[in-house]
């Protein structure tokens, strides 16, 4: 055995085994999958902020946004969600009540 193989064994059977966790742990398969969304984007991460030295604000907004989504079509499976929301306007008077206080900058870091 070479030594980068050696030296990377056990990182890929870290890997496999969390690959196949899910199916020996079936209870647990909603947080197994969470998990390696969280660890892909803490690689996304690492790669832009801290590799590459860019902080994307996009990234974030995009995992943000893609959970709230998910939440609001969740709590539709069960509550009809469209009379909290267009009864007063979908949020716009929020946006609207926010958009002269907000303290948000154009300013690079």
């Amino acid at each position: 055995m070479t030594p980068v193989m050696r030296r990377y064994l056990p990182l890929m059977a870290v890997l496999v085994f969390g690959l196949i966790a899910a199916f020996l742990f079936p209870a647990y398969q909603l947080q197994i999958a969470e998990m390696w969304l969280f660890v892909t984007f803490a690689l996304a991460w690492d790669l832009t902020g801290g590799q590459m030295g860019y902080n994307s604000f996009g990234n974030v907004l995009f995992v943000g946004v893609g959970m709230y989504v998910c939440a609001v079509v969740q709590v539709a499976m069960v509550y009809d969600v469209g009379a909290y929301t267009a009864a007063r306007g979908g949020g716009t008077e929020f946006v609207l009540a926010a958009a002269p206080n907000s303290s948000l900058t154009a300013r690079s870091f």
